[in-house]
């Protein structure tokens, strides 16, 4: 079979070398893994082999999907750069068998549980890839009397521990996240730690064998993953109260997806980068990300310059209580003792809270964005708590005065909600866009489902039929990516999906317009339009110019 190149939108390249999972397609995957890797083509960022394809991400400003499939044509041309084969490494991971699925599998296969668990703990698998969560290892090998379909509704939550079967292959589940795969068991053996070298326990070409014990040697424990909420003797600022949900994010962690780990960082970049912008930060410095209404902040230095991108309800306080309302989209220097209230957000659902030099807590796995479901990143993983202290790289630095945005620049530059109110979002059709009737999709009058979150966007309004199986053989998830699960749902993958996927994935959101999915709230209506690759290029420039003007105009007060 000759190379598929499907398009992921304007962030990402599939190619797809084969049309089943094999020893041989895995070893073409492998060697075009290599072959990026030895030679990147320009504007690559991330790199995700996994069972039968190979998802190349890249930036659309330096590059575009016609240019990045000759560079990945001229490659495949050429023979793999020679690599030593390391011995596979083995691993016993004990099960306590009887989870959630259990008795539906063996109904399903026809065998009751003692023979499910005894299918199970006898084979011997192997490590095909590491994917969707952390460290979350695909594994070939399983018994084919044990073969189940995956979930018609994808679980919000698997628990993290668990032992999972779906199709031909089983796997387990490092930390809590969604999932579709069928639970028959669980494990306290710890698969990934982020503070670890390396930090996935497993690797591809790995062999692992599971074995059946009555009772585990105790619950997972939690691990310490960085050094966050510290008291210091620093500039800080103090958390009085968090707001309904305050994380720490920045710019996100790319290049460990590979290893299943998902990207983060903030929802709406844009707001990242005019609030960072506002405190002469770089764009992608680490900031507070806002969740419907936020916190109240008490600065513990003798100044701080903070800045807020969004609108929101934002109060001033004096030491001796007095109370000033302020507008946001400005920065304003606080002295020691003053506190900031965000209050509720007015439009949209969030908003970005920036301080002068940014939140210094310590990076995981090179970001300091929050990982909420694998509990690891900004403040442990966690949304902030009162009394937490956020360390600050310095204090005010007294180059600049106070600045603001006003009403008319931040609408001309599209930074609210309102701005797109009634505006379609532009989605680019594919990389398996035949699952579904798309024109089903297209023509929906669609609303944002109250069980959305950070992972995705749950789409109500539309029950899509699919056209075969509802499932894929697991591949890369692109940011914007379009799945539908059995149930017939859709769902638009954000900052903390899962890595890979295996439902289809039938559209993808343009880079443009992924912040403007940041701010709609659940019951907001949505529309999708299908545009072409090169439409969505076109897009992604001229946002880009927009905020490139924004840039400059407030170039004086970035340069500190």
């Amino acid at each position: 079979m000759l190379p598929r190149f499907l398009a992921a939108a304007d962030s990402a390249l599939l190619v797809e070398l084969g049309d089943e999972v094999s020893e041989a397609v895995s070893a073409a995957v492998l060697a075009l893994d290599a072959r990026l890797a030895a030679a990147p083509p320009a504007g690559v960022v991330a790199v995700l082999p996994a069972l039968r394809s190979v998802l190349v991400e890249y930036d659309p400003l330096r590059t575009s999907h016609r240019r990045l499939r000759g560079d990945v044509e001229a490659l495949l041309a050429h023979e793999p750069p020679h690599t030593a084969n390391a011995a596979p490494r083995e691993h016993s991971i004990a099960v306590r068998y009887g989870g959630e699925d259990m008795a539906e599998v063996a109904r399903a296969c026809g065998l009751d549980a003692s023979e499910v668990s005894r299918l199970h703990s006898g084979g011997e698998y192997r490590v095909a890839m590491l994917g969707n969560l952390p460290g979350l290892p695909y594994l070939l090998g399983l018994d084919p009397r044990l073969e189940t379909p995956r979930r018609q509704d994808p679980r919000d939550a698997v628990p993290a521990g668990s032992v999972a079967v779906v199709a031909r292959m089983s796997c387990v589940y490092p930390v809590a996240g969604p999932g579709g795969w069928n639970v028959i068991g669980r494990t306290d053996a710890r698969l990934f730690d982020p503070l670890r070298s390396p930090p996935a326990l497993m690797a591809p070409g790995d062999v692992v064998r599971f074995v059946a014990v009555d009772s585990l040697a105790g619950d997972r424990e939690s691990a310490d993953h960085g050094t966050n909420s510290r008291a210091s003797n620093g500039p800080a600022v103090r958390v009085v109260d968090p707001g309904l949900l305050t994380t720490v994010q920045d710019a996100g962690r790319r290049e460990h997806q590979r290893l299943g780990v998902p990207v983060c960082g903030a929802l709406d970049a844009e707001l990242l980068r005019v609030a960072n912008l506002l405190c002469g930060n770089p764009s992608g410095a680490a900031a507070l990300e806002v969740t419907h209404s936020g916190p109240l902040l008490e600065v513990r230095a003798p100044s701080a310059r903070i800045a807020v991108a969004g609108d929101c309800e934002l109060t001033r306080i004096a030491r001796n209580g007095t109370e000033v309302h302020c507008t946001s989209w400005r920065s304003m220097v606080l002295g020691e003792g003053e506190r900031l209230r965000v209050g509720r957000v007015l439009d949209g659902l969030r908003c970005v809270v920036a301080v002068e030099g940014g939140v210094d807590i310590a990076p995981v796995l090179g970001s300091r964005s929050t990982y909420l479901r694998g509990g690891f990143g900004g403040l442990h993983g966690r949304a902030l708590r009162p009394g937490d202290e956020l360390p600050l790289q310095r204090a005010y630095a007294g180059h600049h005065p106070d600045v603001s945005l006003d009403a008319a620049t931040v609408r001309d530059a599209g930074l609210t909600a309102d701005a797109g109110a009634g505006a379609p979002i532009r989605a680019v059709p594919g990389p398996q866009d035949d699952a579904v009737e798309l024109d089903q999709l297209l023509a929906a009058e669609l609303r944002i489902s109250p069980r959305s979150d950070r992972v995705g966007l749950r789409l109500d309004g539309a029950r899509l039929r699919h056209r075969g199986a509802a499932e894929v053989i697991s591949d890369g998830c692109a940011p914007g990516s379009i799945q539908v699960p059995g149930g017939g749902t859709p769902i638009v993958l954000l900052a903390d999906r899962g890595t890979t996927g295996g439902y289809p994935k039938v559209a993808t959101v343009a880079s443009a317009d992924l912040p403007r999915l940041a701010r709609l709230r659940p019951g907001d209506p949505l529309r999708l339009r299908a545009v072409t690759v090169e439409e969505a290029e076109a897009l992604r420039r001229a946002r880009e110019a927009t905020l490139a003007q924004l840039a400059d105009a407030l170039q004086p007060v970035a340069s500190v």
